[in-house]
């Protein structure tokens, strides 16, 4: 029982330290470690505008009404988020919101555990604290290459983005644009499938003698952030990015192609839960 206390103290300690960054203040609420042998693990610190929440019943307790629709009645939040209420696995309850929660803003939540299980009536509502993640756009340049192996001077600039949460694909494409010389590119876009991490490709590139510059432009508003943000690429940039990802030596294997989205990312991301 010891480790378990520890447990829930340090993710109490941990969501409070988060508490003074963020847009909405509230007061840090400790969770009572009297709940400990009722519920030893709960979702704590920063978590993903898209949840879940997670409550850990422990084992051998006196169960209630534990029907679908009793279950919806369960979890309250601070600011009012709706959502629905599911069993996660034989003795986890998960709250999913409906909607994305707001970004950077602490949640405080309120579990009415005394409607699901006998608890004294000191017990009857569990209050704990979760943060959603600030949300952000980072941009690198990856690779450049012909539009047709035949002409060189029409190229296509091939970018990764990462988002610092997850990012509905449709609303992030409109977040960024890409221009040369002020005429608008056309970005082609791929998006994988933990919602974080992004590919787009600058069509039609024009590669002349003359100094130019692409410009990759985003605002971080359109996905629930704050601020913008400029990636200026000029033509000896990209004439440098095409050598690296395209080296002409003898000794070269060949060029070095992007590597796939599931490569680069692994298994999909998640709130760490124990």
């Amino acid at each position: 029982m010891r480790t378990v206390v520890r447990h829930l103290t340090l993710c109490a300690s941990s969501a409070i330290l988060v508490l003074a960054a963020c847009k909405r203040e509230q007061a840090a609420i400790r969770p009572d470690a009297a709940f400990t042998p009722y519920i030893p693990a709960f979702t704590a610190g920063h978590i993903p505008a898209r949840g879940p929440l997670l409550i850990r019943i422990a084992d051998g307790q006196s169960w209630k009404d534990t029907s679908a629709a009793a279950l919806q009645d369960l979890f309250d939040l601070d600011p009012g988020a709706k959502g629905t209420v599911t069993w996660y696995d034989a003795n986890t309850l998960a709250f999913r919101p409906d909607d994305r929660l707001d970004q950077n803003t602490v949640y405080t939540v309120r579990f009415h555990l005394g409607n699901v299980i006998e608890v004294p009536p000191a017990l009857k509502t569990f209050m704990f604290q979760v943060t959603t993640f600030p949300q952000s756009i980072s941009l690198k340049v990856d690779d450049m290459g012909p539009v047709s192996p035949g002409n060189p001077n029409w190229q296509r600039v091939h970018v990764g983005l990462h988002t610092s949460d997850l990012a509905e694909p449709s609303d992030l494409e409109k977040c960024v644009t890409a221009e040369q010389d002020g005429r608008a590119l056309t970005l082609l876009w791929e998006h994988a499938p933990n919602g974080s991490y992004h590919r787009a490709v600058a069509d039609s590139v024009m590669r002349g003698n003359k100094v130019g510059e692409v410009i990759f432009r985003w605002n971080n508003g359109g996905i629930g952030g704050e601020g913008q943000g400029a990636r200026p690429v000029q033509s000896a940039d990209l004439a440098r990015i095409e050598e690296d990802a395209h080296p002409r030596s003898v000794e070269s294997r060949g060029a070095v192609m992007p590597a796939a989205i599931e490569e680069i990312l692994g298994a999909d991301g998640g709130v760490a839960f124990d």
